[in-house]
């Protein structure tokens, strides 16, 4: 913080007057003038009197011709015309050099914080999210199965990065078609006015597009892709990419003990409501709860 000299001498100055003596220099305040005679020269920091009867009006400030705009920016932003006989920039001035740079006016060199702000802040925050996954060259992704592990979905989609907790509305969560790797029923998605399914909105790389399709089984015809509106917990709708199984219905749809547990686990790992994980925890399954080889190519699990 600058301390301007001038002020610290005026106050000292009063204080002398009050006290019936002149700290230092002439006397600021003439004897028998009132303060109202006092007045603050606009062009310099530094304090002026003209000793006048109470009442009498302001002398005029001398017309003086038009400043340069150089100079008028310069009085604007708390400089000085170079001019003005108190101005320190000028030969005669008493004032020492050290006071120089309190009137030294702001760089117009640096971006003021308005600037800032709506350079570099506000594109950010008013990209739409098509726009904001354009810039990041990301997608959303909607999961609501063994994916809701954070563990597990960076086996083949490392980049996948947590969004929000997201409400998929008119679906309800489902099981079918036996899955080698789970050793029971795979969850999907099938339409139901209604109701609703959990999951959660990761943001993956556009590289990693061709690995998920493909942990899917998008290429041999057991998902498909689709795009849906999910919810997020500030209640923002955002379109995501999800996966809904196209194969017909089996008998047993049960999913496996283990392939459950992974599901449950990513939904308190990640915060989806407790009612909803009460609802996962009462889903009948198949009893298995053995090992399952993650690192399995899809194409020998799930054979067409």
């Amino acid at each position: 913080m600058t301390i301007r000299r001038d002020v610290v001498d005026e106050v000292v100055k009063r204080k002398g007057n009050r006290d019936g003596e002149t700290a230092g220099g002439p006397e600021l305040f003439t004897p028998g003038v009132t303060a109202a005679s006092h007045y603050s020269c606009r062009r310099c920091c530094r304090r002026r009197h003209v000793p006048r009867s109470p009442g009498t009006a302001k002398p005029a400030t001398p017309q003086t011709s038009a400043a340069p705009a150089t100079d008028a920016h310069a009085r604007y932003m708390g400089g000085h015309d170079p001019t003005h006989t108190n101005s320190p920039m000028h030969p005669s001035s008493t004032q020492p050099p050290s006071t120089l740079n309190h009137h030294r006016h702001r760089s117009s060199t640096k971006p003021s914080f308005k600037i800032l702000v709506s350079s570099y802040l506000l594109p950010f925050m008013s990209l739409t999210p098509v726009a904001r996954m354009a810039k990041c060259d990301c997608f959303l992704y909607f999961a609501y199965g063994s994916n809701l592990l954070k563990e597990r979905i960076h086996i083949n989609n490392p980049s996948a990065t947590m969004l929000s907790v997201g409400k998929l509305k008119d679906y309800r969560l489902d099981f079918n078609h036996f899955s080698q790797r789970w050793q029971g029923a795979a969850a999907t998605i099938v339409e139901a006015p209604g109701e609703h399914v959990y999951g959660i909105l990761w943001e993956v790389n556009n590289e990693d597009l061709t690995n998920l399709d493909k942990q899917e089984g998008v290429h041999k015809g057991i998902y498909r892709a689709l795009e849906v509106e999910v919810e997020t917990t500030d209640g923002e709708l955002m379109q995501a990419r999800t996966y809904q199984m196209i194969r017909p219905l089996e008998e047993d749809r049960r999913p496996s003990a283990v392939y459950m547990n992974v599901i449950i686990k990513g939904a308190r790992q990640n915060g989806l409501p407790e009612e909803y994980i009460r609802f996962l925890e009462q889903i009948e399954h198949n009893g298995y709860s053995g090992k399952v080889n993650l690192g399995l190519n899809l194409d020998q699990q799930l054979p067409a």
